[in-house]
């Protein structure tokens, strides 16, 4: 049995973009534990955690954001697929060969398979905007993932716990699980699994948080990351490291965001183009004695007015001779 979960805070994010993907997904044992119960990510995700630990014959369990979609109707198969190799440990939809801080991405290179849905009209990033990027064709060994999917095998579900202490919100849950599973002698993935994150491209609103959650995880992780010359890091470097990768995110955002516009903007100009000609078609049209009449009397009344003609012409080929 397969189990999803899902830390509920918007109902209408919920039903729009996760509740789609699992009943597209789900087999007829899957089991959804949906928590509403608040607090941060961690503390939504570790209760959910506790009461997986109370079923039996649990394969993996699948914790995913709820703006989050899956798209693939065989995902299942593609979770058993990945944890046919007892290794993995946990397996993401975008993570980084080389983690330097929270900011998971720098210095990359990036891996990752999905789609990044970043309005209601369905519009989507091109990876190509995101510098370093590449596609994860296969399964790609990575220090760590992005947690908008975490997949973990059942036991691993049931020994480890997302650290509430890093951040009381929303960041660095993730790295932190996926160092955790690799000090317990385990890989963390990226695998193809056909999803879909619904997420506007501003992905950092208040940067103080995210700074003050940077600065926690690198205390934890201390020789996990880069470390300046000469030993230890100091709560000043902390800072300083954690306010410049918030500036990196920012700049990363004004990029894609310039990027989104001009493709609105191209997009306009094709549907402009378009109506142009349309509009050409149409005075050409109209400037014959056909298009003219069409004008006056309208479409519907000048299909009508031939089709009559027509049925009168096959009942009396000569009068339709005559006219």
């Amino acid at each position: 049995m397969i189990v999803f979960g899902c830390a509920v805070t918007d109902e209408s994010t919920f039903d729009r973009c996760f509740r789609p993907g699992y009943d597209r997904a789900a087999e007829a044992d899957s089991m959804l534990i949906e928590d509403r119960d608040g607090g941060s990510v961690s503390a939504g995700y570790n209760r959910i955690l506790e009461r997986v630990g109370a079923l039996d014959g649990v394969e993996a369990v699948v914790l995913v954001h709820q703006d989050l979609e899956i798209l693939s109707a065989d995902f299942c198969a593609r979770v058993r697929a990945v944890l046919a190799d007892p290794r993995v440990g946990l397996i993401g939809g975008a993570g980084s060969t080389e983690v330097a801080g929270l900011d998971w991405w720098d210095p990359g290179p990036i891996v990752g398979s999905y789609d990044w849905i970043y309005d209601e009209s369905g519009s989507r990033v091109t990876m190509e905007s995101w510098d370093g990027f590449r596609e994860a064709e296969g399964i790609v060994e990575v220090e760590a993932v992005d947690g908008m999917i975490l997949v973990m095998p059942g036991p691993v579900a049931r020994t480890l716990r997302f650290d509430a202490e890093i951040d009381p919100s929303a960041h660095g849950y993730d790295i932190d699980l996926s160092f955790q599973v690799r000090d317990a002698g385990l890989k963390v993935v990226v695998a193809p699994l056909g999803i879909a994150h619904h997420h506007g491209l501003v992905v950092l609103s208040e940067p103080t948080g995210w700074i003050e959650a940077h600065q926690r995880l690198a205390r934890k992780w201390e020789g996990r990351f880069s470390v300046p010359d000469g030993g230890r890091w100091e709560e000043r470097a902390r800072l300083a490291e954690a306010q410049r990768a918030a500036a990196d995110i920012a700049r990363n955002q004004l990029s894609m965001l310039r990027n989104a516009a001009d493709e609105r903007a191209l997009a306009a100009e094709r549907r402009a183009t378009r109506a142009e000609r349309d509009a050409e078609a149409a005075r050409d049209a109209a400037s014959t004695p056909k298009g003219r009449l069409r004008a006056v009397v309208g479409n519907r009344l000048y299909n009508s007015a031939a089709a009559i003609r027509a049925s009168v012409r096959r009942r009396d080929p000569g009068r339709g001779a005559a006219e």
